[in-house]
């Protein structure tokens, strides 16, 4: 049996520490058999039940099939919650995922991020903020994370390329239907341009509405900060930012127009005691105490 393969059947059952997990993955380099009754007894001294057992070996072959042939294209990986590569910031959250798939640069996973999100619907003035936090921020040192959806997200990764930043984008589909389609382009660039894919889904899967939860908490726990650029009261940015505040971690809004709708959202989380960014050394000077690492004496590429 494969490691991946292994991985993939871990993740099919419920309620699995990481330290079973990481005891059955012990067991398995070591005594991995093409015999039933062999494998079902050392997850049985694993401590997995008769159910979780069951789980294990009614994987869909299809699935396997299907994730190991994308894996066979350079710089596509699985990611598993015991591996050494996985993000160190979603160990410590609720719910992490147990599999990450990811294409491009893993490394980047672990360095210092700052998440940028906002409307779909994106006005002139967030567009301008976007490009203007994004770049800058890029060149103090910061990978700049975003949901390669239609509007800031996009200008985000958009802007981070044409200045060569590094950029994630998190997916709330598989990495083999990238969600919108007309990202595609923009997501392949990413990965040549040294950036990283991720989702917490398979390959294949197509987006549905209930991924975005799932994609926002996994975007949230990624950065060690938010910075909200628009957004409307009833919107996905709003929940990676709730995620983000459930998780520890900073909150940036910035101030919009009044009376205009895509503020509405950032004007709320301020009132709720989000820190204002009003230009980007605002949020440098918020968690610079925390960063040593960052190039404030010569932000020029």
């Amino acid at each position: 049996m494969l490691k991946e393969e292994l991985w993939m059947r871990l993740n099919t059952v419920h309620a699995l520490s990481i330290e079973t997990w990481t005891s059955i993955e012990s067991h398995f380099s070591h005594n991995v058999s093409n015999n039933l009754a062999q494998n079902s007894e050392i997850l049985s001294m694993s401590g997995l039940n008769p159910l979780q057992i069951k789980q294990f070996f009614e994987i869909d072959s299809d699935l396997v099939n299907k994730t190991l042939k994308w894996l066979e294209t350079s710089k596509r990986y699985i990611l598993p919650i015991s591996s050494h590569n996985y993000p160190s910031n979603l160990k410590n959250i609720d719910r992490p995922p147990n599999l990450l798939f990811v294409e491009g640069d893993v490394a980047l996973l672990h360095a210092p991020q700052l998440v940028i999100v906002g409307s779909r619907r994106a006005t002139h003035y967030g567009q301008f903020w976007a490009n203007k936090f994004a770049c800058e921020l890029s060149k103090l040192g910061f990978v700049i994370t975003s949901g390669l959806a239609r509007g800031i997200d996009q200008t985000v990764h958009q802007s981070l390329l044409r200045v060569k930043g590094k950029t994630i984008a998190v997916l709330g589909s598989g990495l083999n239907d990238i969600y919108p389609s007309e990202h595609t382009a923009l997501a392949d660039k990413i990965v040549e341009h040294g950036g990283t894919l991720v989702s917490p889904f398979y390959p294949d899967t197509k987006q549905t509405i209930h991924h975005f939860s799932a994609k926002n908490h996994l975007m949230s726990a990624l950065g060690n900060g938010i910075l909200v650029i628009e957004a409307t009261l009833k919107s996905g940015s709003l929940m990676t930012a709730r995620f983000a505040l459930e998780q520890g971690k900073d909150i940036f809004a910035l101030p919009g127009p009044l009376g205009n709708k895509q503020s509405q959202g950032t004007h709320w989380l301020i009132k709720q005691g989000a820190n204002l960014a009003s230009d980007p050394q605002d949020i440098l000077e918020h968690i610079q105490s925390n960063f040593n690492w960052l190039n404030t004496d010569n932000p020029e590429r």
